[in-house]
C-alpha cells in the first residue's frame, strides 16, 4: 500500500520512517496508521509536545504523557489523551475533558472513567482542584499541589507561608525544611518529614537513632564525628574503622596511610603513578598482581610481556642449575 506524505509516495510505513523530515518513530507512525489518521498528519508531531521527547505542556507544567497519565488533572486514559492530541485539542482541552458516556477504547471496548483523586483534610475529602478553590486554602493549585505531592499534609499545605507550622528545637522555631538543613539534623529532610508526621518529638526526629561513639569527654552519632573538625577522615572510612573495633579516638584522629610507592629505575611512583608512565604497556590489573600479590620486583613488572611469568630469583636459578647438573651426571 503507498503511503503520500511531503508530497511524494512511499512503499512502506518503514520507507517513510526512513525519511529524515519523519518527526515520530516506526512503532508510533505505525499505530497513526493503523487508526485511520493520514500519513502527513501520522509523521508530525502535534503542537505542545516537544521534539525531543513526547512532553506535554499544560497548566504551566511540562511532562511526559505518561506522568500527565497520572496527573489528578488528567481525566481520560492515555490512549484518549494521544488520540485527542493527535486531533488537535489544546493541551489543556484534551487533559481535563472528561469521556463521553459512550466512549470506547481502542479495541471497542466501553471504557469506565476513573475518578479523580481525592485527599482528606478538615473531615473532607475533595480534589485539589477543589480544594484550591475552597475560602480555608491560601495558596495556588500549582503551589498546593506541590506541597501535597511532597509529602505535607494537607491542612499544612492550604495555608500561606506566614501561617504554616512551625517546629520548635533547641530553642528555635523553623520550617522542617529548614531543620533539615541545620548542622545539627542527622537524617534526610525525608526521614525527618515521615518522623515528624509519625508524632516523633522533634528533638528525637532530628537525631540518627544509631549507636553513639565516645571520644574528648562527648558522645555523638558516627555522622556526627563525622562532621566534627576533629575528624580526619570521610564518614565510610570512620563507620568502617568504628565497626572494625578501632576505638573512638583512633578512628577519628589516625590519619588515612599514604599510598605505597614503588621504585624502579632510579624513581619513585605510586602504582597509579606508574601506570600513567608513557614508557610502560602494562594494566592497572597485571601490574597490581605483579606487584602485591606476587611480589615481583618492580622493574620486571613494568617490563616484562603481558603473558610472561614471574621471573626466577637469583636461588631459585641456582637451584634449577644444581638439579641439570646433577640430572647431567646421572644420564
Amino acid at each position: 500500500m503507498e503511503l503520500v506524505a511531503f508530497g511524494r509516495s512511499f512503499s512502506s510505513a518503514e520507507a517513510l520512517a526512513r525519511d529524515r523530515r519523519c518527526e515520530v518513530t516506526l512503532v508510533t507512525l505505525k499505530a497513526r496508521l493503523a487508526a485511520g489518521i493520514s500519513p502527513d498528519k501520522a509523521v508530525l508531531r502535534r503542537k505542545g509536545m516537544s521534539r525531543e521527547r513526547d512532553y506535554l505542556l499544560a497548566f504551566g507544567d511540562e511532562k511526559t504523557l505518561r506522568a500527565w497519565e497520572d496527573d489528578p488533572r488528567c481525566a481520560v486514559d492515555g490512549w484518549h489523551l494521544r488520540k485527542r492530541l493527535l486531533d488537535g485539542l489544546p493541551p489543556e482541552e484534551a487533559l481535563a475533558t472528561p469521556l463521553a458516556p459512550d466512549a470506547v477504547d481502542r479495541a471497542g471496548i466501553p471504557v469506565v472513567a476513573r475518578p479523580p483523586a481525592q485527599y482528606g483534610a478538615f473531615g473532607e475529602r475533595k480534589t485539589l482542584e477543589a480544594w484550591s478553590t475552597d475560602e480555608r486554602c491560601e495558596v495556588s493549585y500549582i503551589v498546593l499541589r506541590s506541597r501535597v505531592l511532597g509529602g505535607t499534609p494537607l491542612e499544612q499545605a492550604l495555608r500561606s507561608d506566614s501561617q504554616r507550622q512551625g517546629y520548635t528545637a533547641f530553642g528555635e522555631t523553623k520550617s522542617l525544611r529548614e531543620w533539615s538543613q541545620d548542622e545539627r539534623c542527622e537524617v534526610s529532610r525525608s526521614t525527618l518529614t515521615k518522623r515528624v508526621q509519625e508524632g516523633t518529638p522533634l528533638l528525637e526526629a532530628l537525631a540518627e537513632h544509631r549507636p553513639v561513639y565516645e571520644a574528648f569527654g562527648e558522645k555523638k552519632s558516627i555522622r556526627a564525628w563525622a562532621k566534627d573538625k576533629r575528624c580526619v577522615v570521610t564518614l565510610d572510612r570512620l563507620r568502617k574503622r568504628l565497626e572494625s573495633g578501632w576505638k573512638a579516638v583512633d578512628a577519628l584522629t589516625t590519619p588515612v596511610r599514604a599510598t605505597k610507592s614503588f621504585t624502579a629505575f632510579g624513581e619513585s611512583k605510586t602504582l597509579d603513578e606508574w601506570l600513567a608512565d608513557s614508557r610502560f604497556d602494562v594494566s592497572r590489573a597485571q601490574l597490581k598482581m605483579r606487584l602485591m600479590t606476587r611480589g615481583w620486583d618492580p622493574e620486571d613488572a613494568l617490563t616484562r610481556p603481558k603473558s610472561a611469568k614471574q621471573p626466577l630469583t637469583k636461588e631459585e636459578q641456582r637451584q634449577r642449575a644444581a638439579r641439570s647438573s646433577r640430572h647431567a651426571a646421572t644420564s
